[in-house]
Parts: structure tokens; C-alpha cells; sequence
């Protein structure tokens, strides 16, 4: 086994794992987190299932050192390993500001990084075009790219057909400045409208 190209991945609580993993060690090349918990306390009040983890450290609210023993938001500054962080904003399982804390704190401390994220998603990649941009981007994550060769939604974003990923999936190169995914919050006295940063690609929607 070539030590130099081994991986790490893991969804729901194997996504809480390589997250807690990437924590302490930086062997691997890569790691892809879908779906992951970031901080057992805020997930607590967030999720549809907080039994789980209640079973395993008891009531936050009196074992509070249970659940900052494993956080891995307590120990982020130590991840090193470029991550791929995956996440449906429909999630109620892990609720989507597990994901987006991580890729905040991972930009904060210069970890190279990518954000694939899915509005109408949950905690499972259900539509068929979607499904295809997670492995495609799965299975490319950390791979050297070859010139000349275009992803799939960056080709179908160029040239739209069949089979296209719609406009409800955005890969995200993670800038390292404030980002809108979809629509841009309304211009005028209550808000104000951020540009697009450079290198971020859409999938345009399938007619």
C-alpha cells in the first residue's frame, strides 16, 4: 500500500469520525466529511435525533465535559489534511451549520479545502444528477487534475443537455472571503450585495 495516497472519508456519524480524526493526525491525503458533526454540544439542539448521543455521553446540560472531551470544534487549529467537506441544507439529521462552521474554520486557518453544497438536499444525495456530481467530485478530491480534462459540471455548466447537474448543487473552491451559495442577498438599505469570488462555478439548471 503507497502510504503517500491513502485517503480518509466517512457520512453521518463516520463524518463526526474523520472529522475528530483529522484532528490529531495529518497521515492521509485527503479527507471527505459528508454530513459531519463538527460540535457534539451545538448539535444537540439542532438535530432531529438528539437521543443518540445522550445515550452514549448522557444530558449535555450535566455531562457537558462528556461531550468537549470529543468535540472536534475544540481542536480544529490542529487539522492539517486538505478536506472536502459535503452537506445538504435540507438536513435535519446534522443540520447544515455543522458543515458550514467546519469549511469557516478550516478557511480561517488556511486548510485547503472545498464546499459541496446541496440547497434542496438532505442528509442523503437523493436526486440522480446530484448523486453523479457527490462521486464525481468524491472520487476527485485530492486526485492532480489532467490538463485539458473538464469535470462533468463544468462541462454541462459550459454546454447544457441531458443529464446535467442542475443549478440546486454548488462546488465551491472554498475563497478566502465572505460567499453567498445561490442567490445574493437584495441590494439596498438592508443589505448589501457581495460579488461571486473569483473561481466559483455553478451547475446550470436542466431545462
Amino acid at each position: 500500500m503507497d502510504a503517500s495516497r491513502i485517503a480518509l472519508a466517512g457520512g453521518s456519524y463516520g463524518g463526526y469520525m474523520v472529522d475528530r480524526v483529522a484532528t490529531g493526525t495529518d497521515r492521509f491525503k485527503a479527507i471527505v466529511s459528508h454530513a459531519g458533526l463538527r460540535d457534539l454540544r451545538m448539535f444537540q439542539g439542532d438535530t432531529d435525533a438528539p437521543w443518540y448521543f445522550q445515550r452514549i455521553f448522557g444530558d449535555p446540560l450535566t455531562r457537558p465535559e462528556r461531550y468537549e472531551a470529543d468535540s472536534p470544534h475544540l481542536e480544529v487549529a490542529k487539522i492539517r489534511t486538505p478536506m472536502l467537506v459535503i452537506h445538504g441544507a435540507k438536513d435535519y439529521r446534522v443540520p447544515i451549520g455543522q458543515g458550514a462552521a467546519l469549511i469557516q474554520e478550516l478557511q480561517r486557518h488556511e486548510v485547503p479545502d472545498k464546499y459541496l453544497y446541496f440547497p434542496d438536499e438532505n442528509h442523503w444525495i437523493l436526486r440522480p444528477n446530484h448523486t453523479r456530481l457527490w462521486y464525481e467530485t468524491f472520487l476527485n478530491f485530492g486526485r492532480p487534475r489532467r490538463r485539458g480534462r473538464r469535470s462533468t459540471h463544468e462541462a454541462h455548466a459550459a454546454e447544457p443537455g441531458e443529464g446535467a447537474p442542475s443549478d440546486d448543487a454548488r462546488v465551491i473552491p472554498s475563497p478566502r472571503e465572505p460567499h453567498f451559495v445561490g442567490s445574493p442577498p437584495p441590494t439596498g438599505d438592508r443589505g448589501l450585495r457581495l460579488r461571486r469570488p473569483a473561481g466559483f462555478r455553478s451547475c446550470r439548471r436542466e431545462e
